[in-house]
């Protein structure tokens, strides 16, 4: 009987899988005749995909892994492969193989993650039962819905308090600081990365908030807890990836828990874009800065491409990678330190006879243009350059932050990380495992990744837990951002899991029980 389920869940996301895969195989041959065309198909594509899992594939969850992963993935590729900024070149064919075959390993794994570890969870629910029911001990484990607020409170004040002893330290607020672009960088310290880890409380806030009978001054506290975490340290900070990551943590706790739940994911979603604006206008980028930074180039449409947009980017705009000793935010997009001049008679845009209806990005959209594809075009720039293997030392990076290991540490820093502009630093998802071991590490990775992911889910699906939720909730800053920085190799990331284990372990274990076996 189950392996029939799992056969019909398999049968049912394999449509899905095959538009995607004949999606990507047609952007590859078609991109090198027409480029928009391709592009175009691919967006159509992404959406297909994403309809497909949401109505076909599942009962209306609009946040499974596997429909976010392949709508986000497939849609920045297409807006990649469109190629709005004068950097971007065509790609190599090794790059489209490692996109695709990420897209394939993800969707492989999260479907065996969904069933092994839905089958994993029912069984040791089972012996738990079994167990508690022969020793009559049921309160050994379960939830103790009364040390949740306690929790949160703990949690918000700690964060709080790191917040107020880091600004003291570097005497400024990054969102009021004069110097924006560049503030939030030097406002780094040990407790700026333990503020950080402290807004994971907000789904558990709500959870508090949604789930439990609390008074009026507690409920109070818990919304401020999470528009603190959520939405007013990260923009007091100027930290977009701290906003995206409590963000889409939150969300998920919060569509999960709610009926009507396109409608408040929706207006989430609509409130996260909204703060993101906010945060990013912190960093005092003026339109003539992004419009000079990003390089956006003048669309003509109708024109026949150029051949010479093909040729690649010299080696030299690249340097060494930057360690940035597991802070939370790595070096986007748009988080250079360097100085940029205000240069709006400099024109970026390239000659031609040709006629065509012609029109050109604006900076802030070129900026977000740039945001969400970037990533990719950094991976083809990988491709394109003989690379020295990392042999797993990139993935090895938020361990060794702590463990120190002097040899894994001098191959991260002496790795030589390839971009298409030294100011646009991210690599996507795959772009470390590419680098540690080329395609093999790609197809490795994402499936191991994926697989996790899957069992996260599965664990939620059959049980309900709030902890499980935000181990879920954790998942989808690297899913629903695998466009714009390799997730599973940042520090952060890591913490965010540990933290929701020990308050899974400090929510669960009696110690009462505990105390009485001891004395035994």
């Amino acid at each position: 009987m189950k392996e029939k389920m799992t056969k019909q869940v398999l049968l049912k996301d394999l449509p899905g899988v095959l538009i995607g895969i004949v999606g990507l195989i047609l952007g590859l041959v078609i991109c090198p005749d027409n480029h928009y065309l391709a592009g175009l198909l691919l967006l159509v594509c992404a959406v297909c995909v994403y309809v497909h899992c949401v109505f076909v594939q599942t009962s209306r969850n609009w946040l499974d892994i596997r429909g976010v992963f392949s709508a986000i993935w497939i849609a920045t590729i297409g807006l990649a492969v469109l190629r709005l900024t004068d950097y971007q070149v065509l790609w190599e064919t090794e790059t489209w193989i490692c996109q695709i075959i990420a897209y394939i390993a993800f969707h492989v794994g999260a479907n065996l993650g969904i069933h092994f570890g839905g089958t994993w969870f029912v069984k040791i629910k089972s012996k738990n039962s079994e167990s508690e029911e022969s020793l009559n001990n049921k309160d050994t484990f379960r939830l103790h819905r009364e040390r949740l607020f306690p929790i949160c409170v703990i949690l918000t004040i700690f964060g709080i308090a790191c917040f107020v002893i880091n600004i003291c330290i570097r005497g400024y607020i990054p969102f009021f600081a004069a110097d924006g672009n560049n503030a939030y960088i030097r406002f780094y310290t040990k407790w700026y990365f333990f503020a950080v880890a402290a807004t994971i409380v907000s789904g558990l806030d709500y959870y508090v908030i949604k789930t439990q009978s609390v008074k009026i001054w507690q409920k109070v506290f818990l919304w401020f807890s999470i528009i603190y975490s959520v939405i007013i340290f990260p923009i007091l900070i100027v930290n977009r990836s701290a906003l995206l990551s409590a963000g889409l943590s939150l969300i998920t706790v919060v569509f999960y828990l709610n009926r009507k739940k396109f409608t408040v994911l929706l207006l989430s979603v609509i409130v996260l874009a909204a703060a993101f604006g906010v945060c990013t206008s912190g960093r005092g980028y003026s339109e003539a800065q992004l419009k000079e930074f990003f390089e956006p180039s003048k669309i003509e449409i109708g024109v026949p491409e150029s051949t010479d947009n093909s040729e690649p980017v010299s080696e030299d705009t690249s340097n060494s990678q930057s360690s940035t000793e597991g802070l939370p935010e790595s070096s986007s997009t748009d988080d250079s330190s360097a100085n940029i001049e205000d240069n709006p008679d400099m024109s970026i845009s390239e000659e031609t006879d040709n006629k065509g209806t012609g029109f050109e990005l604006s900076g802030t959209a070129a900026f977000i243009y740039t945001y969400l594809t970037v990533s990719h075009d950094n991976l083809n720039e990988a491709v394109l350059h003989d690379i020295d293997r990392t042999y797993g030392a990139l993935q090895f990076t938020p361990f060794n932050v702590i463990l120190r290991i002097p040899s894994i540490q001098q191959m991260i820093d002496e790795a030589h990380i390839y971009k298409v502009r030294n100011h646009l630093t991210t690599i996507n998802l795959i772009g470390y495992a590419y680098y540690d071991f080329g395609v093999v590490g790609v197809v490795v990775f994402m499936l191991l990744w994926s697989f996790a992911f899957g069992v996260i889910q599965a664990c939620y699906e059959k049980g309900k837990g709030i902890f499980s939720l935000m181990a879920l909730g954790v998942a989808m800053t690297p899913i629903a951002l695998c466009f714009f920085d390799p997730w599973m190799s940042e520090f952060i990331q890591w913490v965010y899991w540990g933290e929701v284990l020990i308050l899974f372990m400090v929510s669960y274990v009696s110690v009462n029980k505990i105390k009485s076996k001891n004395k035994v």
